[in-house]
């Protein structure tokens, strides 16, 4: 059975695998909508 969820999965064309692959794949996931305490981020 094929994978489902690839490197290229929701990229639906050769402009966003570029764009994603040669650009944004490389930078980190930030997540401001955590439910973290702000004491909490802060001494970690």
């Amino acid at each position: 059975m094929k994978n489902f969820v690839t490197q290229d999965f929701l990229l639906t064309n050769d402009f966003t695998r570029i764009l994603y692959h040669d650009n944004t794949a490389n930078y980190p996931i930030i997540d401001y909508l955590n439910c973290l305490l702000p004491e909490y981020m802060a001494v970690n």
